[in-house]
């Protein structure tokens, strides 16, 4: 019975590593130049526990992307189901993905960069239709608030909520010319806390000025 058990945790302890450690190199790599045996050697974990886990490198990508994406639409659903008003949901929402996509910073951009690049169209599509899922629910509160008068009725909200992950990933992936428009030497201090709080505050009011009946 005791052998079962630890076989059981050291099981899941292994998966776990394997996540773990294949998130921090495609991060820091990228998609394409992580291979099955360096997130092996990463780990320590035997090669043979990549197949039987996941399938293959995609596998395990996928796992990693059915990990992160759905913690953000169980806080999602909880707001969509509180007695919240529909601007303290989206407010709340522009705050849940401004701290979630800045956590981990390498990794939100290799999503990204799956997405552009769409050269493996299964992994665009499987991380598309993790993302909809919450997409449709921050949709719920846009129709929610023109429903109850609280926001114009005039606004189109896939354009809206597309403005505000626009400039959302547009911060992340900061260019040389925003660089230049923030007088920023160091890439690495457009992600610091003072830059993610300013980011939100300037779409919260965007978003106060666009939506809001009586702002």
């Amino acid at each position: 019975m005791n052998s079962g058990r630890k076989k059981t945790i050291e099981g899941v302890d292994s998966r776990e590593r394997l996540l773990r450690t294949a998130e921090q190199l495609i991060a820091e790599h990228g998609y394409d130049a992580v291979s099955t045996r360096m997130i092996h050697k990463g780990c320590g974990v035997n090669i043979a526990m990549i197949s039987y886990y996941f399938g293959s490198k995609e596998g395990l990508f996928r796992a990693l992307i059915e990990e992160k994406v759905p913690k953000i639409r169980e806080k999602l659903e909880v707001l969509r189901d509180s007695d919240q008003t529909p601007w303290e949901k989206l407010s709340n929402t522009i705050d849940l993905y401004v701290d979630r996509l800045f956590e981990n910073i390498k990794f939100t951009k290799v999503m990204g960069q799956e997405l552009s690049i769409n050269a493996r169209p299964e992994n665009s599509d499987f991380i598309v239709k993790h993302i909809h899922l919450n997409m449709v629910i921050i949709l719920s509160f846009f129709k929610e608030g023109i429903e109850k008068g609280d926001f114009k009725s005039n606004i189109d909200v896939e354009m809206t909520l597309s403005s505000i992950f626009a400039i959302i990933f547009q911060w992340i992936n900061m260019s040389a010319i925003g660089m230049k428009l923030f007088k920023l030497e160091d890439k690495e201090t457009v992600y610091g806390l003072d830059y993610q709080d300013r980011l939100k505050r300037h779409l919260i009011e965007m978003m106060r000025s666009h939506l809001l009946v009586n702002p």
